[in-house]
């Protein structure tokens, strides 16, 4: 594996765990932050819807409780004329038009003697089997029924009663009713992140449990309640909402892991959910955002890191080795045009030292060897010299010796011409 690969790997892999770690920490803070932002969230509209729908109650509340203290009401239950209270309950429905469906007293025996001007059409009827008229009268307080079917305009509305008594002796009851649509608009128009919503169940005797509202108007049209569903989970925080007066709890439906906070409001429980999707939504788009950071970090990396890299260390490595491959191969004319100060900088300037040094030696070299071939030519050239004066020498000697043989040859035959003579 060559060096750049090496370094490109060793700064990648760097980078993509300090990124992973650092990822890994964002997502876990932000999953930890978002999901209590969120919670937070379900509770705010817990607490907000809770304290509109019991403003409207006990706002009714205290307007009934105000009117059955009325004179006029009482003397319409002792006499016969209700012009009075009629005028009476006109008014007040008037006042709070956006509230109160129907204002009307009933009597003893329980049917109703006399209500607002546009709501007359009710008066006579019977109103003994309404529980929450029993109720009332049992427990002498005021009385919220169960969603019921108003006898006037066929709505559903909640009816609160006010019973009026003289002593123990039972005189009547102030009855008014909310249209229940009242209640459960601003029940509908909670909206928790994309897929979170509001609800009602009743808690209360054999409707306990059912869907009084719901996004799904059939749960409400077919009295759903949370235990039909075959969910173990559902009808066990159903029964929680039923039993405990608030709280959390979590369950699954639909395939969705649901978390929900519920609050009880009179008869009823008002329950805020939203998906665990919603709750993690914000930390996945962070973790998704993060991965793609990471990504496009790892590109702009690699290509930012091949570049300095082979700028940087590659490219000058490689012009060393190419130099020393050169003066390796006898060519000492090179240069390296390394100015950096880092350690290849320093090893392109010992290299260059080597080399001018190398040349220095051979210079050295070369002149001692000029010299040694210059008096090498002296030699041979002295040496043929001598070799030609020996050679000179030799004739002579070759001559002399024949002069002396001759002289020889002429001394002994003088010799013998002596001897002659």
């Amino acid at each position: 594996m060559k060096l750049l690969q090496k370094l490109l790997i060793s700064i990648l892999a760097l980078i993509l765990i300090t990124s992973l770690a650092i990822g890994a920490f964002s997502y876990f803070m932000a999953s930890s932050s978002t999901n209590e932002l969120m919670m937070s969230k379900v509770e705010d509209q817990l607490l907000l819807r809770s304290d509109l729908i019991q403003a409207k109650i006990d706002s009714t509340k205290s307007t009934i409780q105000l009117v059955a203290s009325d004179k006029r009401v009482l003397d319409a239950l002792k006499g016969s004329n209700y012009d009075e209270a009629t005028e009476l309950f006109t008014t007040v429905k008037s006042q709070n038009s956006g509230l109160i469906s129907l204002l009307s007293i009933v009597g003893t025996n329980n049917h109703v003697l006399a209500t607002d001007e546009e709501s007359s059409g009710i008066i006579g009827a019977d109103l003994s089997t309404r529980a929450y008229i029993q109720d009332a009268m049992k427990s002498k307080k005021i009385t919220i029924s169960d969603l019921i079917v108003s006898k006037e305009s066929g709505n559903q509305v909640i009816a609160i009663c006010e019973p009026i008594y003289i002593g123990n002796v039972y005189q009547g009851s102030v009855v008014a009713t909310i249209d229940f649509v009242l209640i459960s608009d601003v029940v509908s128009a909670t909206k928790i992140a994309t897929e979170g919503y509001g609800y009602m169940i009743d808690i209360t005797g054999d409707n306990a449990g059912t869907f009084v509202s719901h996004p799904n108007a059939t749960y409400v049209e077919n009295e759903r309640y949370m235990a039909s569903f075959d969910n173990a989970d559902m009808a066990a925080v159903g029964n929680q909402m039923i039993a405990q007066t608030t709280g959390e709890a979590r369950y699954t439906f639909d395939g969705h892991s649901k978390y929900v906070r519920y609050q009880q409001i009179e008869n009823w429980a008002l329950v805020i959910t939203a998906n665990d999707d919603d709750l993690n939504a914000i930390s996945i788009a962070i973790r998704n955002a993060t991965i793609i950071t990471i990504i496009i970090g790892l590109l702009l990396s690699t290509l930012v890191s091949y570049i300095l890299v082979k700028r940087i260390i590659t490219n000058p490595i490689s012009e060393l080795e190419s130099a020393m491959s050169s003066a390796g191969n006898g060519d000492l004319n090179i240069y390296l045009n390394n100015h950096s100060k880092d350690e290849i900088g320093s090893l392109s300037k010992s290299f260059m030292k080597m080399i001018d040094s190398l040349k220095d030696v051979l210079t050295t070299i070369n002149v001692a060897a000029e010299q040694v071939s210059s008096g090498s030519t002296q030699l041979s050239d002295s040496s043929m010299a001598l070799s030609q004066g020996a050679t000179e020498q030799a004739a002579a000697v070759e001559e002399l010796t024949a002069t002396v043989e001759e002289i020889s040859s002429q001394t002994e035959q003088n010799a013998q011409n002596a001897n002659q003579a």
